[in-house]
């Protein structure tokens, strides 16, 4: 079930639309304003999917992404966990 439509904010970043979908969650196309302006893909875990074998797996892709660099792989800029 996905709570999230475009507009929502997840911290400072607001969701414009989803760009796909996959068995951890759902990749959207965000954009920050402030400090600066900055179009972002946003990456969010699905509800219940938050047991410590997903959000472990999910760590492992985070971090594989951020020591990766390819013009074709998305860059790792931030992560975190939001409020329920």
């Amino acid at each position: 079930m996905q709570l999230e439509k475009p507009g929502d904010m997840v911290g400072p970043f607001r969701l414009v639309k989803e760009l796909g979908a996959g068995g951890f969650g759902v990749v959207w196309l965000a954009e920050r304003r402030v400090p600066y302006e900055q179009k972002v893909a946003l990456k969010l875990i699905n509800p219940g999917m938050d047991s410590s074998s997903v959000l472990g797996r999910f760590e492992q892709e985070r971090q594989a992404l951020a020591i990766m660099n390819h013009p074709h792989v998305a860059k790792v800029l931030d992560g975190g966990i939001t409020p329920a």
